[in-house]
């Protein structure tokens, strides 16, 4: 299959990843992965990516801005009270233009999961299940 992509409910993934992106996926199951995309209107505000959700089994998270993003994992009130330690250069980077980062039976965290940008409007997707 060199050289094609697989679309999984919108994100698409170079066939040379399929196999690590989608490690633990059920096929049958695709239509439960929900693809959903984030925005920050400032930059001095983090945004939460994606909930707590303790019967979370897998999930990816792809940065498709222009801009690096920063991944934090921590629970926290408000964005208010995120932006005291959620920041740029903080927690683990995804570069521009398709930086990603994959939480599976390896390393699953079921908390929270926020990011923060140097710029504001930046697009974050993700799939979970």
């Amino acid at each position: 299959m060199g050289g094609c992509t697989v679309k999984v409910e919108g994100l698409t993934v170079p066939t040379s990843n399929q196999e690590q992106v989608l490690k633990g996926t059920d096929f049958n199951q695709l239509e439960s992965i929900a693809t959903q995309s984030a925005t920050s209107t400032t930059s001095a505000l983090p945004v939460k990516v994606l909930s707590n959700n303790t019967a979370r089994k897998y999930a990816y998270i792809a940065n498709d801005s222009d801009t690096a993003v920063y991944l934090y994992f921590g629970n926290f009130a408000s964005a208010d009270v995120a932006s005291t330690t959620v920041g740029v250069n903080k927690g683990i980077r995804l570069n521009a233009t398709g930086g990603s980062y994959e939480l599976d039976d390896r390393n699953l965290y079921v908390g929270e999961i926020w990011a923060s940008s140097t710029a504001s409007s930046k697009k974050i997707l993700f799939v979970e299940n």
